[in-house]
This record gives C-alpha cells, sequence and structure tokens, in this order.
C-alpha cells in the first residue's frame, strides 16, 4: 500500500511545526552516524540519542557538533542547531557532484603498501583533496613486512621521501605489529581522523587494530540486504581507546577528485603555490605554455620533476 501523499498546506503545517521552539533545556552532541532521516548523536555522558533534525540545518555527517533538545509533544529528540565545522571533507559522486562525509576532520590519513604498488598519481589525488579541504594529510606505509622482499623496495622509499621534503609526515608500519601502530598516536591523539587509501593496503586491519572487536570491512559498517547481499550503510565515527577519534566508511576509502579548473588542481600541489602568479599567461595550464614559472622552476630544480609530471597526468584525466 503506497504512502498517502500530504497537501501543500499540511506539508507547511508539518514544517512549522517543525520549526516551532521548544521548550525543553538545550543540549550538546557529537554526531556520529547519519542513517536517512535520523542521526545517531552522542550526548555529553557518552549515550546514544536517535534524533531527527530541523530541516534547515541541511544534510549533518560524523564529527559534527551539534545543539539537540527533546520534543515531549512527540516523545522524540531533535537536533536544532549545528556548530560551525572546521573542516568539512567531501567527495564526488558519480556525476562530480560534491557531497559531505565528515565534518571536523583534523588528519586525512593516506594508507599504501608494497602490494598493491602505490601509484605516485593516486597519492597526490589524496594530498590535493586534503590540502583543498584545508585537513593535514599524513602518508603510511604498510606492511613493512613485505618491503625487504619487494623488487619495487627502493622506489616507494624514495616515493616517501619525496613527500618528506615537503613537510609531509611519512609513516611505516606493519598492521600485524601493535606495538608499530604506536607511531600514529601522536597523531591520532584527542584528533578526529579519516582513513583512505587503494583497497588491499590495509587499512581495515590498521583501524581494527587500533579499535579492537569491530570488524570495519562486514560487520559496523555493513548490513545484510533483503536479498542476502552486503550493502554498505553510512560513514560512522568511533573512539579510539587512548582518545581521539576515527571516521570510517567504504564510501570515503576510494576518493576520486572532482572536476577542477587548472588554477584549482595546481593550488593542491603545495609547492606550486609560490610560483603560481609569476607565469607570463593569467590561464596557464603548467603544461607546455611558454614563460611557465612551474616549468622553469621544475627545470631549475625547484619543484621535483615528478610532481610535475603527476599534475599534468591528473589534469589531462580531467579533460
Amino acid at each position: 500500500m503506497s504512502k498517502r501523499k500530504l497537501t501543500q498546506q499540511q506539508q507547511r503545517r508539518v514544517a512549522a511545526h517543525r520549526a516551532k521552539p521548544l521548550d525543553t533545556p538545550e543540549r550538546t552532541g557529537l554526531v556520529i552516524a547519519h542513517y536517512g532521516s535520523s542521526l545517531d548523536v552522542e550526548d555529553d555522558n557518552g549515550n546514544i540519542i536517535v534524533c531527527g533534525k530541523r530541516q534547515h540545518l541541511g544534510t549533518l555527517v560524523p564529527g559534527d557538533r551539534v545543539t539537540w533538545q527533546m520534543d515531549t509533544a512527540n516523545n522524540s529528540a531533535v537536533v536544532v542547531r549545528v556548530a560551525e565545522r572546521n573542516t568539512l571533507l567531501s567527495r564526488p559522486d558519480s556525476r562530480g557532484e560534491l557531497h559531505a562525509v565528515a565534518a571536523n576532520v583534523d588528519h586525512l590519513f593516506i594508507v599504501i603498501a608494497p602490494t598493491p604498488a602505490p601509484s605516485q598519481t593516486t597519492v597526490d589525488r589524496y594530498l590535493i583533496a586534503a590540502t583543498v579541504q584545508n585537513i593535514q594529510p599524513i602518508i603510511v606505509l604498510n606492511k613493512e613486512d613485505l618491503l625487504p622482499e619487494d623488487p619495487h623496495h627502493t622506489q616507494l622509499l624514495e616515493l616517501l621521501e619525496l613527500y618528506k621534503s615537503l613537510q609531509i609526515p611519512c609513516l611505516i608500519v606493519s598492521a600485524k605489529c601493535k606495538s608499530h601502530l604506536s607511531l600514529l598516536d601522536a597523531y591520532l591523539l584527542g584528533k578526529t581522523s579519516v582513513f583512505v587509501g587503494q583497497s588491499g593496503v590495509g587499512k581495515s586491519s590498521i583501524i581494527g587494530t587500533l579499535i579492537p572487536g569491530i570488524n570495519i570491512k562486514t560487520g559496523d559498517l555493513s548490513i545484510l540486504g533483503k536479498h542476502g547481499k552486503h550493502t554498505t550503510t553510512t560513514a560512522r565515527l568511533y573512539h579510539l581507546p587512548q582518545g581521539g577519534n576515527i571516521i570510517d566508511s567504504p564510501g570515503i576509502r576510494e576518493f576520486p577528485l572532482w572536476p577542477m579548473s587548472p588554477a584549482e588542481l595546481a593550488y593542491g600541489f603545495i609547492e606550486f603555490r609560490e610560483f603560481l602568479h609569476d607565469c607570463k599567461f593569467r590561464n596557464c595550464t603548467h603544461v607546455n605554455e611558454p614563460s611557465c614559472a612551474l616549468l622553469n622552476a621544475a627545470a631549475a630544480g625547484k619543484i621535483k620533476q615528478a610532481r610535475i609530471l603527476s599534475y599534468q597526468k591528473i589534469l589531462a584525466s580531467m579533460l
């Protein structure tokens, strides 16, 4: 039986009721997860409250700090206000439109491994997404135990040295060794973090070691659908035992870039910025234009040639 549609007048009455000020005490909380029209909000005592929200608030995501009240008429909790966000991590959908997935994120952990072998352009895409959204990137080389036997281990270490020269923190760990992951503590403690990376690099193993008792792949973040298949649910915030939070979702582990202009893309390469205003042409794409400040800087050794080539590959894929 189909659901009866409300008339416009009924819709206005419902909206007016939902917008009506409540006379119950205001309480603060943290959005843990968003399921359709409802939110899991953690109150100041660590209790999870299922809340609706005022329509004008738009999309709320894990990491949002909110104010909520009880609606005694409906015996339900309602989020009435959201605090200003420090950062907002968004990702594009299949049409290239950006959607918010996590708020107030401090660190984006980019996980790579000897197997599957990392692509520099893939790593650079993650770095651009973090840089443009004002989130601190940290590169984690997982599966350290495979390095000695890997035929490309020299190139891997050289890649890390390249990013270290850009003042990007780089860590080498093994998810199999819990003591190794203590290297992450200085960045995780008191912060909200997101892990991204190619499938198979060990993101879930790292998070599972950091937060014992959860199964990121098929446990907390997937449900058995009516046809017997696992279906992805939503991003969810987890508390770390040592302090800090991790927001995880299959939807933000693989992180494509959204459409960007050459100027926006170049700005995502942090070492390019000091040269961007010195090109002869204002609409320079930094590919083959004469008097391009970036190309001149690369020729003079002020910018790594590998980064210029990576930029050009990413730009070509967007055209």
